[in-house]
Order: structure tokens, then C-alpha cells, then sequence
């Protein structure tokens, strides 16, 4: 996973600025929830993987473009672990990012926190999660996304292609991404 798919998201996204909380109403160019799956099927080879891409997305000087050239030149993130319907932990909660700094403050604030392990596999609850999360983000985003990644099958939960039914009602893009580093041969 490298820094081309965030800055792919960002398209749809102007000057230099550190990391900052949100404001309510405060309008940014993309909202994006960033779900990782902690489950006890991903190893800790994958999971460093799914943590590494993300750190070295927000530190890419495309990423610190792309934002930068947006209409409004920021946008909002979240970063959270989940595993079963149960489990879902924000990590780094919704931090506004308008430029280089910011990008670089929130890869490093990432980058120090240790990551969890639980058990179970709810992909749909993850998505679930990633609804409510950019319900209550404070921001006004011109565009919503939620990033789902990981390694196994949903075994807990609802149905995936109702939750997935539900983000796209809402107008939220909806990327997952399965994580597939050690597979059996």
C-alpha cells in the first residue's frame, strides 16, 4: 500500500498548515475514515503493512499536494482499528490537515501508537463504524470516505453488502482493501 491510493482519494482536494482539531462546520474537501483490521487473522507482518502504507501516504509529498490543491486546501481524518461488531477503537481521532505539517504530525502521532489485537471479523460493523464516525465528524466535507482494509472473511455481524448498501445511500465512496500478504500456496 503506498502513498498513490490516498492521494487518489484526495483528488477531489490548498495551503501549508499543521494539524488541528475540527471546528464545527468547518468545511474541508474529503472527510476520510481509515478502518484497519486488528484481528487475530492478520499477522503482524500485515498488519505493519496496513499501518507502514498509511504513515508513508501521509509523510508522500503527492499526498501534501493533492491536499493542498484542493478547493479548500484541507480535509479531515480519522484512523481506527477494528475487528469484531464489538471492537472498533479510533486511534488517531478526526484531526484537519491543510497541508505538509499537518500530514507530517498526523503520519507521526499514527506512527506512536501501538496497535491493538482482538478477535473476530466484522468487515460490515467496521463500515458500520465508519458511517457513524463521519456523522459526528463536526466538518462539512465535500466528499466522505471510508478506507476498510484487511485480511479475512466477515464472521461477525451483519451482512457486508448491507452495510456497504447503506455508506453508498449516504453518499460516502467505500474502498476496501484486502490485505493478502502471506497467503497459502
Amino acid at each position: 500500500m503506498g502513498p498513490g491510493w490516498v492521494a487518489g482519494i484526495l483528488v477531489a482536494d490548498r495551503s501549508p498548515s499543521a494539524a488541528a482539531t475540527a471546528e464545527a462546520g468547518q468545511e474541508v474537501d474529503v472527510g476520510l475514515v481509515m478502518g484497519v483490521d486488528v484481528s487475530w487473522s492478520m499477522d503482524p507482518d500485515e498488519q505493519d503493512l496496513q499501518r507502514q502504507g498509511f504513515i508513508e501516504a501521509f509523510r508522500s509529498p503527492a499526498v501534501h499536494d493533492a491536499i493542498r490543491k484542493g478547493m479548500v486546501g484541507r480535509i479531515s481524518v480519522t484512523y481506527f482499528e477494528w475487528a469484531s461488531a464489538a471492537h472498533q477503537e479510533v486511534v488517531v481521532p478526526w484531526t484537519v490537515i491543510e497541508g505538509r505539517e499537518g500530514a507530517l504530525a498526523f503520519a507521526d502521532r499514527l506512527g506512536r501508537a501501538p496497535p491493538g489485537r482482538a478477535y473476530y471479523t466484522s468487515v460490515s460493523a467496521a463500515i458500520d463504524y465508519g458511517i457513524g464516525l463521519l456523522a459526528h465528524s463536526g466538518v462539512e466535507a465535500a466528499r466522505q470516505v471510508i478506507d476498510v482494509s484487511g485480511d479475512g472473511p466477515n464472521n461477525d455481524g451483519r451482512l457486508v453488502t448491507t452495510a456497504q448498501d447503506a455508506a453508498v445511500a449516504n453518499g460516502i465512496v467505500l474502498t476496501e482493501l484486502p490485505i493478502m500478504l502471506n497467503t497459502p500456496l
